[in-house]
């Protein structure tokens, strides 16, 4: 197989990167982003010990369920984009 065959070969293969795929994957890194800004607030409250005014740890164990949840989803969301 000569270069030039193996660099189409290779394209064919890549996904194309559509505008309505790109506008899905940047929504989905956008709000990992935010799940991570959520995570260090929660963080920096226990290192500080302001959970103690806050929500126990029953609901601070929920909450990080959740945003587990949804990184696990926005990360499909872009594994399916880019497929």
């Amino acid at each position: 197989m000569t270069q030039k065959q193996t660099s189409a070969s290779q394209r064919c293969k890549s996904p194309v990167a559509t505008p309505d795929r790109l506008s899905v994957i940047q929504d989905a890194t956008s709000e990992l982003s935010c799940i991570g800004i959520c995570l260090q607030a929660m963080s920096n409250g226990m290192l500080t010990g302001s959970e103690e005014s806050g929500p126990n740890m029953s609901a601070m164990g929920m909450a990080l369920e959740w945003l587990s949840g949804e990184m696990e989803r926005r990360c499909a969301v872009i594994d399916e984009s880019l497929s």
